[in-house]
């Protein structure tokens, strides 16, 4: 997409060459890291109840790294 062309070229200048993989050297690698989030407008919503939920299984006691959890209507998350 087009429209991630000055976002792709800023991450690789701000990284500077710190991380040498194809993932963030290349315009192909760049093109399939830096992509629309398939959550579109609810990215910032869905990525906050993603924290809330992590954040009460370690009060709880529960997991400390996440394999995943299913969120109604949003699907796996991994971690």
């Amino acid at each position: 997409m087009r429209r991630y062309t000055k976002v792709r070229a800023q991450l690789k200048e701000q990284l500077g060459g710190y991380v040498q993989h194809a993932s963030v050297t290349t315009p192909l690698g760049l093109g399939e890291f830096v992509v629309t989030s398939r959550h579109g407008n609810d990215a910032g919503l869905v990525g906050a109840l993603a924290l809330a939920v992590r954040a009460s299984e370690r009060e709880a006691g529960g997991v400390t790294s996440c394999l995943g959890w299913d969120i109604p209507g949003v699907g796996m998350w991994y971690c």
